[in-house]
């Protein structure tokens, strides 16, 4: 039953069917509670549909129950993310990264190597924004170019969008799978898409 449940589940988040896919998950993390592939695809199912708290709470019970799991690492990294617990999703995405070497996967390390990279930089960033607060100089929106933020590693326009939005800008994010406004002040917000 548990299989079944994990199979109808993910070829429903594969057609998009969220909400029809969190209820074979939460069925499957019912049927088999200690299966750690239920939590995991849950919590992603969850980072979906904009509930990164509850993604957070089911990627941590993945994690516990298979801590050599680097892909339930990342997905918690990801849901802390997107609950703007941005120290606690690089701790994770950089702990993440061996345990998915060590399984062999090379790419998904990259990859999540890139997304600890990119939450490290919304950091700085926010520490930049909160030093120009500190000393009066918070411009009202600020166009950033893509050859200005090069050397923090963002070179893409959407990247550049991604520091402008974290430096007082409202544009839109699109950047890496970042979607959303970027307020620092908002640690509710969703700014990741794992799509």
């Amino acid at each position: 039953q548990l299989a079944a449940l994990l199979h109808r589940g993910a070829v429903l988040a594969e057609a998009g069917q969220w909400l029809q896919a969190l209820r074979s998950f939460d069925a499957a993390s019912h049927a088999g509670p200690s299966s750690a592939t239920a939590h995991e695809q849950r919590a992603q199912v969850l980072l979906e549909i904009g509930r990164a708290f509850d993604a957070v709470q089911a990627a941590e019970t993945a994690c516990a129950l298979n801590t050599a799991w680097g892909s339930s690492r990342r997905t918690l990294a990801r849901a802390q993310l997107n609950h703007g617990e941005l120290e606690l999703a690089v701790r994770s995405f950089e702990a993440a990264v061996p345990l998915l070497l060590a399984s062999g996967d090379e790419l998904e390390a990259r990859e999540c190597l890139e997304e600890a990279e990119h939450a490290e930089g919304i950091l700085t960033l926010r520490s930049v924004r909160q030093a120009m607060r500190d000393a009066g100089r918070v411009p009202s929106s600020m166009a950033v170019g893509q050859q200005q933020f090069s050397g923090l590693g963002f070179g893409t326009g959407e990247e550049a969008r991604a520091v402008s939005c974290a430096l007082g800008g409202d544009s839109a994010v699109r950047a890496g799978g970042f979607v959303g406004r970027y307020d620092p002040g908002d640690l509710n917000q969703q700014v990741f898409d794992p799509g």
